[in-house]
């Protein structure tokens, strides 16, 4: 009995081995299985617009490789064998790793040729040779398929197909890409499949800017998605699509029966301003003024009632363009959320409008004869072409621009160069000259009988921009020294040559001095120049900044003499001398006597130019409320005694004492500086020649390196280090 009895116990302890032996084994081919499957899913549901392997799909793959090893690795002789090979075989070709993947399918086909997963590893196989550039390969195996008639089942013909797809995508063969990712579909037997499918389609669709095909499969992928958040998303990119479609009485329908839907409570707002924005781009002015004035009334400080104002500023533009009225909703743009892009617009568009305000007030007084300042009369020409210009390209305003150009030509007949440009910009405006005068033939005849000798033959931008790649490339490794000396070779005898050497040592060497000679030398050559408003406009900004900083550091230096005075005790007239020496110094370099030194070479409106260079005075304005302060308060009853101030007058006079220490740097030393820099103006023998752009002005007045981002720069963010 006892033999028995431990026969039994034996045998007790085997099963349980055996049992616990194979648990652990099913477990680790379990996870794989599982991550595997969790992997596929993420991959089938992932956004449209993305276009990496999502990095939870990437973590269950490499668990589901990592278990699968194990597998093969502790149980070689097990039933799960053949799947751990194909988990191990698709999940690296998900993950892209096609060699790895080829590999695990062969080995695959060689040891289980009776396998179920024969087909697919054929198909899969394939895959990997195309994407690894095996093209012949790829096409052998397609062949061996279609040549034994292998007949597949559903998901083979759903692997197959997209297979067919991908290649049809890279050979850019649209109506083969949209028939197989039909057949596709056609062969799908999940969500997620169709999911998938869907996505290829509206990929490819947005790439060749097939919307109306991409806009079909949004809607189809609405119906099918099950998370709310996911198909609200997905229904407001297809709105933007279908406005690019001009579907509008689609979008109109849509919309309206979106804001009836509680689902879509969160996005009323939004919602509202694009049924707004379609009626405007519609042009049904009325009904987007109703829709924005609106969402003004019930709505502050967001980002969707700062597009609102800019809208109703944008269609009083296109009505009456009363500038008043427009600055005034542009204001209330900025002012509800001035980070929006609306808001930022709103500040750009306003410059804009006072810089057009300002042309017409100096275009007028130009032109009155009995203005006392009527020595602009020679520049009312110049002003009325940027007035149309401004109306052209920066509010669109078709007929109000050829209406200045042609007042131009009719007061300015022989005006050259701007009748001559005005001609060639109406021959542009007005192609078919239906604003011409029926006696003449076209703008483009007029131009080149009145005006032989204008050319508007230039070497295109890009062509430009080609030539100075090898020199960009430098640039953008940093060897500048290299790129300088290759752009002197690569420009060699051109006229623009002078104009990007100023600017390479404007915007990368910070030299003031070669900066000022090259600008010079480009504005005194007496040829076509592509970019002599820029110049005009650097050569004048500079001339004023350095003014602006002599004045400063002359001033300080003498309130300082004023402020030693006033400690010392000098007599009260010896320190209304020096105070009356300090006015001295703000006339002369006041902004009038400025201007009328560089009056030449100011581009456009006086205005305008004064209004930019505002933020530099800022400097000098401290120091005259500072100034002012102290020549204020210096005298009482005409008695002053250093005894009696106050401490904060006895402290604002004390530290506007210069002390020459090593921590203060000569202030005469940087004059005598900034002195050199102006003696390079006395070089500066302007040659005005004719334009050879009607554009030039305001799309090609400065080659930019575009490579190197050149045309958001500021004027502020490239003043030299001229008094350091």
């Amino acid at each position: 009995m006892l033999f028995y009895y431990h026969i039994k116990i034996l045998c007790r302890l085997v099963l349980i081995t055996f049992f616990t032996f194979s648990c652990a084994y099913f477990n680790t081919f379990y996870n794989a299985q599982d991550a595997f499957k969790n992997a596929k899913i993420i991959i089938d549901n992932k956004k449209y617009t993305e276009t990496d392997l999502p990095i939870e799909a990437k973590k269950f793959l490499d668990e589901a490789i990592l278990n699968s090893k194990i597998t093969l690795q502790n149980y070689p002789n097990s039933k799960w064998v053949e799947e751990a090979y194909y988990i191990l075989a698709v999940s690296s070709l998900l993950k892209e790793d096609y060699k790895g993947s080829k590999e695990y399918f062969s080995i695959l086909m060689e040891t289980f040729p009776e396998s179920n997963y024969y087909t697919e590893s054929i198909l899969w196989l394939s895959f990997c040779e195309y994407s690894l550039d095996n093209v012949d390969s790829y096409n052998n195996y397609i062949s061996k398929l279609i040549v034994t008639n292998k007949k597949f089942n559903r998901y083979q013909s759903y692997i197959y197909n997209q297979i067919l797809a991908k290649v049809s995508i890279d050979k850019n063969n649209t109506e083969d890409v949209y028939k197989y990712l039909n057949l596709c579909l056609k062969n799908s037997s999940s969500d997620s499949e169709k999911i998938n499918i869907y996505n290829q389609f509206i990929n490819y669709s947005e790439n060749i800017d097939d919307y109306n095909t991409l806009v079909i499969y949004l809607e189809k992928l609405y119906d099918i998605l099950t998370d709310d958040r996911e198909k609200k998303n997905i229904k407001l990119t297809a709105l933007e699509f279908h406005k690019i479609n001009k579907n509008y009485s689609y979008l109109i329908a849509e919309i309206e029966r979106l804001l009836n839907l509680s689902s879509f409570n969160d996005k009323r707002l939004f919602l509202n301003l694009e049924l707004g924005k379609i009626y405007y781009q519609m042009k049904d002015y009325s009904s987007a003024k109703q829709i924005f004035y609106n969402i003004t009334s019930d709505n502050s400080k967001k980002k969707e009632t700062a597009e609102a104002f800019y809208l109703l500023a944008k269609i009083n533009i296109e009505e009456s363009f009363d500038f008043s009225t427009t600055k005034e909703l542009l204001e209330k743009s900025k002012n509800e959320k001035s980070s929006s892009k609306a808001g930022k617009l709103a500040k750009k568009t306003i410059t804009k409008i006072e810089a057009l305000e300002d042309l017409i007030y100096e275009y007028n007084l130009s032109t009155n004869i009995d203005s006392s300042q009527n020595n602009e009369v020679l520049r009312a020409d110049s002003l009325l072409f940027y007035i149309a210009e401004s109306f052209y390209f920066d509010f669109s305003k078709i007929d109000s621009s050829i209406l200045r150009y042609k007042e131009l030509i009719e007061k300015f007949p022989n005006s050259n160069p701007y009748a001559a440009m005005s001609l060639y910009a109406l021959n542009g405006i007005d192609p078919i000259n239906n604003f011409i005068d029926p006696s003449e033939s076209s703008w483009l005849d007029i131009a080149k009988q009145k005006f032989p000798d204008y050319s508007i033959e230039n070497i295109s931008s890009q062509k430009y921009i080609d030539k100075l790649l090898p020199m960009l490339d430098l640039v953008n490794s940093d060897n500048l020294a290299e790129a300088y000396i290759l752009l002197d070779e690569i420009l060699k005898n051109d006229t623009e040559l002078s104009f990007y050497k100023g600017l390479f040592n404007e915007i990368y060497f910070y030299d003031t001095d070669e900066m000022l000679i090259n600008y010079i030398n480009y504005a005194n050559t007496d040829s076509d120049k592509r970019n002599i408003d820029t110049v005009k406009e650097k050569l004048s900004s500079y001339y004023y900044i350095i003014n602006e900083d002599i004045k400063n550091l002359k001033a300080q230096a003498k309130l300082s003499d004023c402020c030693d005075k006033i400690i010392n005790n000098y007599d009260l007239d010896s320190i209304y001398f020096c105070f009356e020496e300090i006015n001295d110094i703000d006339d002369y370099y006041s902004y009038d006597s400025v201007k009328v030194r560089i009056n030449e070479i100011i581009p456009g409106s006086p205005s305008s130019f004064k209004r930019n260079m505002s933020h530099f005075d800022i400097l000098y304005n401290n120091f005259q409320s500072k100034f002012s302060f102290i020549s204020d308060n210096i005298v009482v009853d005409s008695i002053y005694s250093p005894n009696s101030f106050s401490d904060s007058l006895k402290k604002m006079i004390q530290s506007s004492i210069i002390t020459n220490d090593e921590n203060n740097t000569n202030p005469s030393s940087k004059i005598i500086d900034l002195d050199r820099y102006l003696s390079r103006y006395e070089g500066l023998n302007f040659v005005d020649t004719s334009k050879n752009d009607i554009k030039i002005s305001k799309e090609k007045d400065i080659m930019k390196f575009e490579d190197l981002n050149f045309e958001n720069l500021e004027l502020e963010k490239l003043k030299l280090n001229l008094t350091k």
